[in-house]
Order: C-alpha cells, then sequence, then structure tokens
C-alpha cells in the first residue's frame, strides 16, 4: 500500500523517488491479490507491477518510480544510501517485538537525512517515547479512516 501510494503521488507531482522495500516474509501471490488497494485506488495495473516485480534489483515501475525490494531481516541490513522518508511499518509492537527496539530505532535515525522522516501507523507512548530517545522530534497526527493517529518522527 504505501509503495502504491508513492508511486501514484510521484507521478502526479512529477517527483522521482526511489524507493526501498525491506521485507523478510514477502506476502506470497495468493494473499496480496486479495487484497483490494488495486481497487481502491484505480491502479490495477501500477499495483500488479509493483507486487510482481522481481526482488533484489532496481527496476523502473513508472516514469517517476524506481523500486528495489530487497528479501532480508531488517535486524541484520546494512543500508548503504542515505534515506529522506521511512514508512516504518511492521507488525504491532506486542506481535513483533524485535523489530520495535532502540536498536532499529537508532539505526533509522542514522540513515535518513537531515530533516528526514520516519512514519509509523503505531502512536503508542512507549514507542513516542522511544523514537525521542533516539533522537526524533515526534508528533502525533490525524491517522486516515480506521486509524485514529499516526506519528511523523522528524530527524
Amino acid at each position: 500500500m504505501n509503495a502504491l501510494l508513492t508511486a501514484t503521488t510521484a507521478a502526479r507531482f512529477s517527483k522521482n523517488v526511489l524507493y526501498h522495500a525491506i521485507e523478510l516474509n514477502p506476502l506470497p501471490a495468493e494473499v496480496y491479490s486479495k487484497l483490494n488497494y488495486s481497487q481502491i485506488l484505480k491502479q490495477p495495473e501500477l499495483y500488479k507491477a509493483i507486487m510482481q516485480t522481481g526482488w533484489e534489483q532496481m527496476l523502473f515501475i513508472s516514469p517517476f518510480f524506481k523500486l528495489k525490494k530487497i528479501n532480508d531481516d531488517l535486524l541484520k541490513y546494512l543500508f548503504t544510501d542515505r534515506i529522506d522518508i521511512i514508512y516504518f511499518d511492521p507488525f504491532a509492537p506486542e506481535d513483533q517485538s524485535e523489530i520495535w527496539s532502540d536498536t532499529i530505532y537508532e539505526k533509522m535515525f542514522n540513515v535518513l537525512n537531515n530533516e528526514g522522516i520516519l512514519m509509523t501507523y503505531c502512536s503508542k507512548s512507549v514507542v513516542r517515547k522511544a523514537l525521542q530517545q533516539a533522537g526524533f522530534a515526534v508528533e502525533k497526527l490525524q491517522g486516515p479512516r480506521g486509524k485514529r493517529e499516526i506519528v511523523r518522527a522528524v530527524k
């Protein structure tokens, strides 16, 4: 969903985006094909291109959107590029506690460019406080439909 929204927005504003997606356990086709993101955004071909793109290679998905899907563990992944924005979207802290850790927050802080942004759907106070401890300026924002709040953390 984040990649699809970003690709759509990049095209609308004619902004070049280089998007890296790091996923240890990618969804199989029989699962992601049942999601309704492409219908909601009226972008079935773009969604298909994003989801069916191979792993470990940089590909042009559209004129303004390049995608590299990385099949790796975020805990072990070594970033080689600086990042402008991170969509931090793992399962909830109680379901995937190893990802919601001070080590990961510091890793993300260090890889972001100055004024880089980390966005997450999790707005729990323990997460906000840990992001602040890592050096981020943290604020709660109104969430999308079905989600009361989201968090924006700025380096």
